[in-house]
């Protein structure tokens, strides 16, 4: 929710302090490193290397996934229960949310009897609630609630091309959340840097 512009006459009167005068490097950074900590891996390689013509990701879907502390029953029922398809979870920073975004994760829902890109989204959060979930989501949840976004893409194919899409995908993005990269080489690369 964005705040109303207060002009700093008004901010004086009300706080002794305009909101111009707040210098954030005064804030004392209370969060302990290590749970802030990221590691990204930006390969423009792997980035220059990924093509897909089975799906047009520029039209991605997205949902707000956590509405105070919860997920969000009213976002969820926007994501469809008649396909498979890719998601990815991703950070907004609400400074500039329309410029920084990190994308934390991609994953494929399956269409089956008991799998679908709904019921994908709504299994995340209860293995999360349950302790179940891969601790990089449990950690990425637990620290951003506030700024976890869910970008989601119905893909209507077999479940097989949905699988191949979703390896490309992490081969190509290398995203920090992502604990298993299915090509060996990039697995190898990855960790003689220690990253993954």
């Amino acid at each position: 929710m964005s705040k109303a512009f207060t002009f700093p006459e008004e901010a004086e009167e009300k706080k002794g302090i305009t909101e111009c005068d707040y210098d954030p490097s005064e804030q004392e950074l209370t969060q302990p490193f290590a749970d802030i900590k990221w590691n990204f891996c930006f390969s423009t390689d792997l980035w220059k290397a990924y093509k897909d013509e089975r799906i047009q990701l520029q039209n991605l879907q997205c949902i707000k996934y956590f509405e105070a502390g919860e997920l969000s029953k009213k976002n969820i029922k926007k994501i469809p229960n008649t396909s498979g398809g890719i998601y990815f979870y991703v950070l907004k920073n609400p400074i500039l949310p329309d410029y920084s975004v990190a994308c934390m994760y991609v994953g494929r829902a399956r269409y089956t009897e008991s799998e679908n890109l709904r019921k994908r989204a709504q299994s995340h959060y209860a293995d999360y609630k349950s302790g179940k979930e891969n601790e990089r989501l449990i950690r990425l949840f637990n620290i951003y609630k506030d700024y976890v976004y869910y970008l989601f893409l119905p893909v209507h194919e077999t479940n097989d091309v949905i699988d191949n899409i979703e390896k490309r995908l992490i081969n190509a993005l290398t995203l920090p959340c992502n604990k298993d990269y299915p090509s060996v080489k990039i697995r190898r690369t990855l960790s003689m840097y220690n990253y993954s």
